[in-house]
């Protein structure tokens, strides 16, 4: 399984994001970003709000989940192979 995270941030969040998420939480997937096109993507999955996460499945259909609970995090690292959370809480 290719699991890819896709950021909605705008320019200016993007340090920010690069910061916190990928470098400190050393995250094991690729990261998009969605900054040229945010508005066709927030209209496609009707983000109202960020962060919002929604796990989306290769045939289309998605779920919205909470990378903070730890079941849904546990449910992502499952996923793609991985037994065990590398973050730290």
């Amino acid at each position: 399984m290719i699991f890819t995270f896709i950021n909605l941030d705008n320019e200016k969040g993007l340090k920010t994001f690069i910061d916190i998420v990928l470098e400190k939480n050393e995250i094991p997937w690729r990261t998009l970003y969605a900054f040229n096109d945010l508005d066709n993507v927030k209209k496609q999955y009707i983000v109202d709000a960020i962060p919002m996460n929604l796990l989306i499945a290769p045939d289309g259909s998605y779920q919205r989940i909470d990378v903070r609970k730890e079941e849904h995090e546990r449910m992502i690292y499952t996923s793609i192979g991985l037994n065990e959370i590398k973050s730290e809480k």
